[in-house]
């Protein structure tokens, strides 16, 4: 979909031609699927989202009407998750990423790598689960 680039090599599209019909030449049937990860190892996940018999097909701007319909099943079935953040990050003086936890209110990494703040969050416990762990 060349005018909605958030949902380019997402959209795939079969024609096939369901059992007993009697069409000669071509298939009679078009499916549209998306696909959240085009580049997911196989099998790919795919799921349905429209399909219609070709004789019937949308006339008009057929990837503004494809669009519609995506946009509607999205929000329909797509749901989404927001997860609290644990640690705040925010610039220092130097360049540098200073992490704060907010549970035990610590300071976790102070570093210009953001690969070094990642690691410390990852790994990070908390002083205040410690002190209620030991009972003091």
């Amino acid at each position: 979909m060349p005018r909605y680039q958030e949902h380019q090599n997402k959209i795939w599209k079969w024609d096939f031609k369901p059992e007993g019909d009697r069409s000669g030449t071509r298939k009679g049937w078009r499916l549209y699927a998306y696909v959240p990860d085009p580049k997911a190892p196989e099998p790919i996940p795919a799921t349905a989202f429209l399909c219609y018999d070709k004789s019937d097909a949308p006339g008009g701007d057929h990837v503004k009407f494809l669009h519609g319909i995506l946009k509607k099943f999205l929000s329909e079935t797509i749901a989404i998750t927001v997860t609290e953040d644990r640690f705040r990050r925010q610039l220092n003086g130097h360049g540098e990423t200073v992490s704060l936890c907010y549970e035990c209110c610590e300071i976790v990494a102070i570093s210009a790598e953001f690969a070094d703040i990642e690691i410390a969050e990852g790994t990070h416990q908390c002083a205040i689960g410690e002190i209620a762990a030991s009972g003091t």
